[in-house]
């Protein structure tokens, strides 16, 4: 990770402890040909709209284990305030992380990956910890202004480099759902069941409307 200036590009300087090691969000910028399977990992940082927290995905280093070995090792997401940039871990167990946003009130993040074997966009509230499934495929997507819809562009296609695409837009009306979720009220009964709240190996459904086009 970076800091991006009006004077130019700005090591960070910031250090994450886990799993018993330290390392710096900057160290691939900061250090020359270092060796994948020494590097702690940092990526997909985002800032919350009000200003006040950062939230990325980190991965320790992992001594004798680099290169195609390390695609399928977990990461974990964390946050920090913006101005005392001590990280700590909120999540974890999350395989190939994908895109990382926050909604537009500060609530809830949203993140596509891999959890306890299912690939899905996934919900999560850092300041209750509740963890819930909004989709079950892991692609791009995008908060609405308003924070009540979220867009997603999922590939229908067999997804292979040669293949056709056959990409699908779907917008997921969340809104009622998470109001309610917000409140800790499961089930929700407000359309299809496209929202799994997940924790110690249960899951349980809240709904949200959907459409496709």
């Amino acid at each position: 990770l970076l800091w991006l200036t009006p004077d130019g590009r700005e090591l960070p300087g910031i250090v994450v402890r886990d799993e018993g090691a330290t390392w710096r969000v900057d160290e691939y910028f900061r250090v020359e040909d270092i060796k994948c399977d020494v590097e702690g990992q940092a990526d997909w940082p985002a800032w919350s709209p009000d200003g006040e927290r950062i939230a990325f995905f980190g991965m320790p280093p992992t001594p004798g284990q680099g290169g195609f070995s390390r695609l399928d090792r977990p990461w974990s997401l964390f946050i920090m305030d913006s101005r005392r940039l001590q990280p700590r871990k909120v999540l974890e167990g999350i395989v190939g992380p994908h895109v990382l946003a926050w909604s537009p009130d500060n609530r809830w993040l949203t993140f596509g990956g891999e959890i306890s074997g299912i690939r899905a966009i996934w919900l999560f509230s850092p300041d209750d910890r509740v963890l819930y499934r909004l989709t079950t495929f892991k692609e791009w997507f995008a908060w609405a202004p308003n924070g009540r819809a979220l867009a997603t562009l999922h590939d229908v296609g067999l997804g292979f480099p040669d293949a056709p695409h056959d990409a699908e837009l779907r917008i997921f009306y969340v809104g009622p759902a998470l109001d309610k979720l917000g409140r800790g009220r499961t089930p929700i009964s407000t359309g299809r069941a496209v929202v799994s709240r997940c924790g110690e190996g249960k899951c349980s459904h809240a709904t949200a409307r959907r459409t496709r086009s």
